[in-house]
């Protein structure tokens, strides 16, 4: 008869190979890969995510280009505020209102900047100035009205009154 460890010894050798045949039939299925079915419902489930995100992402192109093309035009408008701050007399108004045109923003994009002097320039007076951008197709961008207080050419206001 074979002593007790002996036995317990087989028993659990027994119990490896056994679950070391399991562990192998175990693996062996799990790398067999993805059925047909599978990467379908896979491709198809890609699919759906891709046609709800591209709304999305075609929006996201066109804001952002609006809003490249908005803050081009607001800096033209602030460069022409400037010019007009830096000299304020008739002739640096009309040079000012005479280069509104079209600009470009960047590439593939374009808009109008007009500037308009409602009243004439009268030396020693505010001045209403309206400076517009706006899309080529008529669409407004931006818009800023100021008054520039003009000086006279020479520099020295005219004194009224007085002995």
């Amino acid at each position: 008869m074979k002593n007790r460890f002996e036995r317990y010894t087989y028993d659990i050798d027994s119990m490896r190979n056994k679950l070391s045949a399991v562990a192998r039939k175990e693996a062996a299925k799990a790398s067999r890969g993805f059925t047909l079915v599978e990467l379908t419902i896979a491709m198809m489930l890609i699919g759906f995510i891709v046609v709800a995100a591209y709304p999305l992402i075609f929006h996201s192109v066109s804001s952002l280009s609006d809003t490249r093309t908005r803050t081009s035009a607001e800096s033209s408008i602030n460069s022409k505020i400037e010019m007009l701050r830096a000299n304020p007399t008739c002739a640096a108004i009309q040079k000012v209102v005479s280069s509104s045109g079209t600009t470009p923003a960047f590439t593939g994009s374009v808009y109008k900047l007009s500037v308009t002097l409602p009243s004439g320039c009268v030396p020693g007076t505010a001045v209403p100035i309206s400076l517009k951008a706006t899309k080529p197709s008529g669409s407004e961008l931006i818009s800023r009205k100021i008054q520039v207080l003009v000086t006279p050419t020479d520099g020295q206001f005219d004194v009224v009154g007085g002995s």
